[in-house]
């Protein structure tokens, strides 16, 4: 079964990527995923050649984060219900989802999608990680929007697979 799934920027010139596994021993209830961060930065860098050599701009890795089925669960259901609106309906209400999306010892991983007051987002959903690994703290933050977030709600759904 295919346990990746992933997060675009309405742009493509960011991602964030979770790539899992059942930890040995089968219990299902956590998953444990390597996740990459990636984002391109200035789209003029990269179209004059001065970006990294695979276009990315920058990549963060966080191997072997432990993320609850429970709370993925609910994150789909959440982005279910918000993309299951009527679009008239679904502009009037904006997202306000808070996950953790993987952590282990001193690293953390949090996703929030909403709205920003320091970002000029159009309407558009603001998908937010926060993380931490040690003493290293930082936000890596992108507009998406519906299709991008349907997107994430298959990939999940995929991952966690046939439920009860």
């Amino acid at each position: 079964m295919n346990r990746a799934w992933e997060l675009l920027s309405r742009s493509g010139h960011e991602k964030a990527r979770w790539n899992c596994a059942v930890p040995e021993g089968g219990e299902e209830s956590r998953l444990v995923c390597d996740v990459v961060l990636t984002g391109a930065g200035l789209p003029e860098a990269l179209a004059s050649g001065t970006g990294s050599e695979d276009g990315s701009g920058f990549s963060l890795s966080f191997p072997g984060l432990e993320v609850s089925v429970a709370g993925l669960a609910r994150l789909s259901a959440l982005l279910g219900e918000w993309i299951g609106l009527p679009a008239p309906e679904r502009a009037g209400r904006r997202l306000g989802i808070d996950c953790d999306m993987g952590s282990l010892f001193d690293r953390r991983l949090m996703l929030r999608i909403g709205e920003r007051a320091d970002t000029v987002s159009g309407g558009f959903p603001v998908a937010t990680l926060s993380y931490s690994a040690g003493r290293l703290t930082g936000e890596f933050s992108f507009l998406t929007d519906e299709q991008r977030l349907e997107a994430l709600r298959a990939g999940l759904e995929s991952a966690l697979g046939p439920r009860a």
